[in-house]
């Protein structure tokens, strides 16, 4: 059983939380865009959780799958990039991120716990509870019981804390 994040699975996370970042950043992008930075930064949470599942599995691919194929960076003559297929799975699903953060054992939601708190001065919980369903209620938010209101600066707090927490793992 895994005793540390996926750093795979966070680098992936990462994407997320630079986009978000880069427009929340962005005055123009920020007032144009705000359900796309919610959802990228609840993503981004939703994904570090996942990382921090302890019976993560590696999924071997199968010889007709191209997941071992090698990232193309440099695109010639417009061609598409192919990215490679994710490996490595967890066994939690859903984005709730309350559900998400129940679902780790507890040794594993302490030590995340202790590890946002330390980078933030927050505790993670009441937070994850506000924004427990960003991610699905930013992107439908014309759905019946999706429109509410997002307090970005708290799901961003949740994103900063586990991206700069997490890395800690082993230090504390």
């Amino acid at each position: 059983m895994r005793k540390e994040p996926s750093g795979h699975i966070y680098m992936h996370a990462q994407q997320f939380f630079r986009l978000a970042e880069h427009a929340f950043k962005d005055d123009y992008l920020l007032s144009t865009a705000p359900y796309a930075v919610t959802a990228n930064y609840a993503f981004c949470v939703e994904i570090l959780l996942k990382a921090c599942d302890p019976k993560l599995e590696y999924l071997s691919p199968s010889p007709e799958d191209d997941t071992e194929a090698d990232l193309r960076h440099e695109p010639a003559d417009d061609e598409a990039r192919l990215v490679r297929a994710a490996i490595y799975c967890s066994n939690i699903s859903g984005h709730d991120l309350v559900k998400i953060f129940e679902k780790l054992d507890q040794e594993t939601a302490t030590k995340v716990s202790q590890l946002f708190e330390e980078q933030t001065g927050e505790q993670i919980l009441p937070l994850l509870e506000e924004c427990r369903r960003y991610f699905i209620q930013a992107r439908y938010p014309y759905d019946k019981g999706n429109r509410i209101g997002f307090d970005i600066a708290k799901v961003r707090l949740l994103a900063t804390g586990l991206m700069g927490g997490l890395p800690n793992w082993n230090k504390s």
